[in-house]
């Protein structure tokens, strides 16, 4: 069996991962499946628990509202420990819109639910994620771009992840924002050191 068709939390178990994606919910999408798989609660505080025994850390995927108060929840039960990377996704169908409106509110709910213990992040699908994860920059947050969730750069498509990272670095440079080394990556979301892993 490889590690990749393991049950995810075995795998976090054998490889002791620095950080891994913890969904905050399900998320339906018109006719189709849950996108974001069948997240019970039981599931979601097994997958906790077993990130904060091995020191593995959590990109939170929060599509809507209600997933920044689920991820309360488990702050407020002491299964998952600040400071946490809240990745905010906008644009996906069943999830919140993507609009600067929606942006505001879900950074002002996150201020109110979590303080200064957590990295603001926002992916936003498709047409909308230059324009949106330019305003969220603005507002102080990270951002992050990818074809796994547009595949333009600017007007035409892009022939690689690394022509939409030139754009957004363009961006924040024209804002005169800052773009956080791996090392500092690492320390903000307070990941542990590649001796601690078995990959």
């Amino acid at each position: 069996m490889t590690i990749a068709s393991r049950p995810p939390a075995t795998a976090l178990l054998e490889t002791r991962v620095r950080a891994a994606l913890l969904y905050r919910a399900t998320l339906t999408t018109g006719d189709t499946p849950p996108a974001a798989g069948p997240a019970p609660w039981r599931a979601l505080g097994t997958s906790a628990v077993l990130g904060k025994e091995h020191g593995c850390r959590f990109e939170h995927e929060c599509y809507d509202v209600g997933h920044l108060y689920n991820l309360a929840h488990f702050v407020d039960r002491g299964l998952i420990k600040p400071p946490l990377f809240v990745q905010t996704i906008f644009g996906i169908l069943g999830g919140i819109g993507a609009d600067p409106e929606n942006l505001a509110h879900m950074k002002r709910i996150a201020d109110k639910l979590f303080g200064d213990s957590y990295q603001f992040s926002v992916l936003a699908a498709g047409r909308n994620q230059m324009p949106l994860i330019s305003i969220a920059a603005a507002m102080g947050g990270n951002v992050r771009v990818g074809l796994e969730d547009s595949l333009y750069d600017g007007r035409q498509l892009a022939k690689s992840n690394a022509d939409q990272v030139r754009r957004i670095r363009g961006i924040l440079d024209g804002l005169s924002l800052g773009v956080a080394t791996p090392a500092e990556a690492r320390e903000m979301l307070a990941l542990k050191g590649g001796d601690r892993v078995a990959f």
